[in-house]
């Protein structure tokens, strides 16, 4: 069936009833009628038409109305009728469903593109898995490698920090130990005189004074050990040798003067084999011991429960000391000095007073007495180490200055004393710190250096301590040479204490009642202090001081001795001024106090009227020089002044 414009406008009767009636097909047209063919054009045209026969239905009536009248008139008609209503309801279906079923074709041409696509996906897809797999197992095998590589990278890594670590922390310390080795192998052919000396020491010069020990020591024994080609050290010392600095440091923080003297006799008190046995009239001993042991337990003789406490400071190691011993000891307490320690059933004791004491090795004993020379039994000194802590100038010097620093500036001695306990301290760690790291290093071990741990990381603990207070000490130098230059002003009154100190004590040598101790003489020096002019003028001030303590100790000591010795303790006191001003004559005192003592014939007297004896010692006067050199022909030249002189009763008194 044809469908064109000049058709849909010759739509009359006779039009169709020639194209459509004559058709023999009409009927197989219609029933394969293409909707597809059908366009909008021609939906419009059989829709109008449509609306137009429409228009012919009754009102009364509808469309079926319609179509049974048309039937009625005419079957085929009704039927063509029929079948234009249902095509345009086609029609209009097709017009929605020819898009969908075009895209729903589109889409299962698309399907079966993906579907294509999906299948060479996963062909790919299986392909890179079976790679995949592969590459996973040669990744686990290559990880594998790599995990071991970078642990040996690690390891590595963590030696060569430890090496760099090792080699920074002790290539400092390599000169030093260098040195010290070669200086021990040297020091280990000298034990032989330097061991016999010291033991020399400790054995037998703890009774002696500074002056004695030094001439036993050096003066004999050193020079009995080189005559007998004996190896011993020329720069030999005490302190070197039996102790170290940083020990004395210690000392010196405890209250012990830094003097050679109260050195020797910590190394006694401290490394002597018998309990020592002080000779303290001054409380030197006393004042350091108190200080050094904290839990210290005072004991006399006097008190009626002392072997009770006693035994129980043996029990638990508690510090004992005994104060006040006269010239004898009791008995009682022999097996603690004789150190009569005995086993039994494994445990150490001692008989004390029929009692068995169990020993502790932290027990300790000191033993002191005030009496300046006393007289001990052989027994006694077998049985203990006694040690002379007499005051030695120098001593006295140091600990007088530190009353006048610290009376007069009271903040600069405040100082001094942290700094010397900062610094004893500091010596003390770093000593104890040197100690671990060489106990570290010599340990017998299986493990290589760098894989040491503990010993890495005691090196860096030490070597950052070191460091540290290793600026310490040197800010501590720094700062102690500044307070010393400070202190230095002090001096000339420390030294003039000192001096009238020993001129005072020297009275004992003409009687024992002239004994004085320390600290009543501290009361005197600080009451001159207390009551000296003031003065802003440093040099002025220092000058009233002494002045007020030279006139103090005098009046004191005259207050307390016969007329009779007053002149002689006058003169004495004059002379040691002068000596410790270096303004004393020594040749003149001697001459003045023995005269001429030699035994060989002089020149005869010029004159009848002198004495002998007079005219020996003129010319020995006139053998010193100086002023007294023509004092001979100065007599025999001028003989009637002389004579006048000599018949004076009282020459000395003459201008």
């Amino acid at each position: 069936m044809e469908h064109s414009a000049q058709h849909r406008k010759n739509d009359e009767w006779g039009t169709v009833k020639s194209r459509l009636l004559g058709n023999m097909k009409l009927l197989e047209d219609l029933k394969n009628y293409n909707i597809a063919k059908c366009t909008a054009d021609m939906a419009r045209g059989g829709k109008a038409k449509m609306a137009e026969i429409s228009k012919k239905i009754p009102i009364s009536g509808d469309r079926e109305t319609l179509l049974q009248e048309i039937k009625y008139k005419s079957t085929a008609a009704g039927g063509l009728y029929k079948w234009c209503l249902a095509l345009g309801s086609y029609y209009e279906v097709f017009r929605k469903a020819e898009p969908m079923k075009a895209k729903a074709q589109e889409m299962a041409r698309k399907k079966i593109i993906a579907e294509e696509e999906l299948r060479q996906t996963e062909q790919n897809l299986a392909e890179l898995t079976a790679s995949l797999a592969e590459l996973n197992k040669n990744k686990e095998v290559k990880q594998g490698e790599l995990d071991i590589l970078e642990a040996r990278s690690a390891e590595m890594t963590r030696k060569l920090t430890s090496a760099s670590k090792l080699i920074t922390g002790l290539g400092a310390e390599q000169k030093r130990w260098t040195i010290d080795m070669e200086k021990y192998k040297v020091d280990k052919i000298m034990l032989v005189g330097d061991c016999l000396t010291a033991s020399s020491f400790l054995s037998y010069c703890g009774p002696f004074n500074f002056v004695m020990r030094k001439k036993m020591l050096f003066d004999h024994w050193k020079k009995d050990l080189i005559e007998k080609e004996f190896p011993n050290s020329d720069d030999f010392t005490l302190q070197g040798f039996l102790s170290n600095d940083v020990e004395v440091s210690r000392w010196a923080s405890e209250g012990l003067p830094s003097d050679e003297l109260s050195i020797q006799n910590g190394i006694l008190t401290n490394f002597a084999s018998r309990w020592p046995l002080c000779i303290d009239p001054q409380m030197q001993a006393v004042s350091w011991i108190k200080q050094k042991e904290p839990k210290l337990q005072i004991l006399t003789f006097h008190m009626g429960n002392y072997v009770k406490l006693l035994e129980n400071a043996i029990k638990f190691g508690t510090p004992v000391l005994f104060e006040g011993i006269d010239t004898e000891i009791d008995p009682i307490i022999d097996p603690v000095l004789e150190k009569n320690i005995v086993t039994k059933a494994g445990v150490r004791v001692i008989n004390l007073a029929d009692n068995e004491v169990e020993w502790t090795d932290e027990f300790c004993m000191f033993m002191t007495t005030k009496i300046a020379n006393p007289s001990y039994s052989p027994e006694i000194f077998g049985k203990t180490m006694i040690i002379n802590f007499n005051v030695t100038m120098l001593g006295l010097r140091d600990q007088l200055l530190n009353e006048v620093v610290g009376y007069e500036r009271p903040e600069l001695e405040a100082t001094r004393v942290k700094l010397v306990k900062e610094t004893s301290a500091n010596r003390t760690e770093l000593k104890e710190l040197e100690d671990t790291l060489l106990h570290e290093l010599s340990q017998e071990t299986d493990v290589p250096l760098v894989d040491n741990d503990p010993l890495i990381e005691v090196l860096e603990i030490a070597k950052t301590k070191s460091v540290k207070i290793g600026e310490d000490l040197e800010n501590a130098k720094i700062t102690t040479l500044d307070i010393e230059n400070n202190r230095e002003s002090y001096k000339p009154v420390a030294k003039r204490g000192a001096v009238l100190f020993f001129a005072l004590t020297g009275l004992s040598a003409i009687s024992d009642m002239y004994e004085n101790s320390l600290d009543m003489y501290r009361t005197v020096f600080m009451n001159a202090m207390e009551t000296s002019k003031k003065d802003n003028v440093l040099q002025a001030r220092l000058r009233f001081i002494i002045e007020k303590l030279t006139q103090l100790v005098y009046e004191f000591t005259c207050l307390g001795i016969f007329e009779k010795h007053k002149l002689m303790f006058s003169f004495q006191m004059t002379t040691m001024i002068m000596d410790g001003e270096e303004e004393l004559n020594r040749q003149e005192l001697d001459f003045f106090l023995k005269g001429n003592t030699s035994l060989d014939a002089v020149a005869n007297k010029p004159f009848k009227w002198m004495n002998t004896n007079g005219w020996k010692d003129a010319c020995k006067l006139g053998t010193m020089g100086g002023c007294w050199a023509s004092i001979c022909e100065d007599i025999r030249d001028n003989e009637r002044q002389w004579k006048q002189w000599y018949d004076l009763e009282a020459p000395e008194e003459v201008a």
